[in-house]
């Protein structure tokens, strides 16, 4: 799973002559890349919060709302070709990922990843829990109230996939966003920022994040915008934090490794999501 990364081994850079010194912005460099003079400091000089890049996952996040409608006919042939009670390998992949996007799990391991890095002296290991512990807490705050505000109401307990119930505090009208999904894509984009040396991670991390989410809808926990929606809540939770830090003065990684990012393209009979994950 993507929290894999955050007990890889570190590998020491070599010494090196003293070097100009870096922006005060590497963690954040890395899931935030080409900003524009505009947007890339606040008026006191500190890297800006939000960026206008950020604007494409918000997009994916409110767009998946609105493409409900339009993308019925699609979620509803989604869901008739899963199974109503996995068995055999269906069964295994869903409980996997039940397991893996656990928000107790995952946050009991950001949490011994903080703890286990400041006692073994491992700044990168200790840097990447707290991110992790930040962004999942943030994340999570933000998917509960999405979830009780839309009411959206579970492929397991209607073929509806437009229908809602506002206000709703009972979990079979808690499916968007998947809050599986945001937890797998938060903690891929931190452990990618956090260990851009370690050139294994994202070709772990964006796969793991990726059969979590696949996993919740093979279950009929979620339709396939829920998902869609909450990786990109997920990868933007983590944007936010890291820059947060560098604002700071907590840095991290200070390599230039290009940002996850989304893009909606219009296909027959709707519209699709394209995900571009950085392998390098």
């Amino acid at each position: 799973m993507a929290l894999a990364a955050f007990v890889a081994p570190i590998v020491p850079a070599r010494a090196q002559a003293p070097a100009p010194a870096r922006s005060p912005d590497p963690a954040a460099a890395a899931l935030a890349p080409g900003p524009t003079a505009s947007d890339s400091s606040d008026g006191a000089g500190r890297p800006s919060l939000f960026r206008t890049s950020d604007l494409a996952y918000a997009g994916v996040v409110f767009g998946g709302v609105l493409l409900i409608e339009p993308l019925e006919g699609f979620e509803r042939s989604v869901r008739a070709h899963t199974p109503s009670d996995p068995t055999g390998f269906d069964r295994t992949f869903v409980d996997a990922g039940d397991v893996a996007g656990s928000p107790y799990l995952d946050l009991g391991l950001a949490l011994a990843a903080w703890g286990g890095g400041k006692v073994a002296g491992s700044p990168g290991i200790e840097k990447a829990g707290l991110d992790a512990v930040e962004t999942l807490v943030a994340a999570d705050a933000v998917v509960l109230g999405g979830k009780i505000l839309l009411g959206r109401r579970r492929p397991y307990a209607t073929s509806d996939p437009d229908q809602f119930s506002p206000l709703a505090f009972h979990e079979v009208n808690q499916s968007y966003p998947s809050g599986h999904a945001v937890r797998a894509f938060a903690l891929a984009a931190v452990a990618v920022a956090d260990f851009p040396d370690q050139r294994w991670v994202p070709w772990v991390a964006w796969p793991a994040a990726a059969a979590t989410a696949a996993s919740r809808v093979v279950g009929r926990d979620h339709w396939v915008t829920d998902v869609v929606g909450g990786a990109a809540l997920g990868i933007l939770s983590t944007r936010v934090i890291l820059r947060l830090d560098a604002r700071r003065g907590r840095g991290g990684s200070s390599s230039g490794r290009r940002a996850p990012s989304f893009a909606l393209l219009p296909v027959p009979g709707g519209a699709g999501a394209v995900l571009d994950l950085p392998l390098r």
